[in-house]
């Protein structure tokens, strides 16, 4: 996908399963070319490639209230809405022990 805003492309790069990787950079640039250079760099270092799980994006109150709310009952969606956090990150810390 790719968004131009006055002097600025953004684009996204899909990554594994459920794994986007977002750039902007200036509008004069040949997406087409960086996008193949990305992915080619990607696929050349998949094996040591290594990206942290969500937990380590979401402070350990913020991830003991998600525990919290789905043992009482709340649904994911319904979590995911009142913790402003994307329906995916709720189904991973829901699965992960709290350390």
């Amino acid at each position: 996908m790719v968004y131009a805003h006055d002097k600025v492309l953004v684009f996204s790069i899909p990554i594994l399963e459920d794994l986007i990787l977002v750039f902007s950079t200036e509008s004069d640039v040949n997406v087409n070319s960086i996008v193949t250079r990305i992915i080619d760099y990607i696929k050349s270092v998949e094996p040591e490639l290594k990206l942290e799980k969500p937990r380590k994006m979401v402070d350990e109150e913020k991830r003991r209230m998600v525990i919290n709310l789905y043992d009482s009952g709340i649904t994911e969606d319904l979590i995911a809405e009142q913790m402003d956090l994307d329906i995916n990150t709720v189904k991973i810390l829901i699965q992960e022990p709290i350390i």
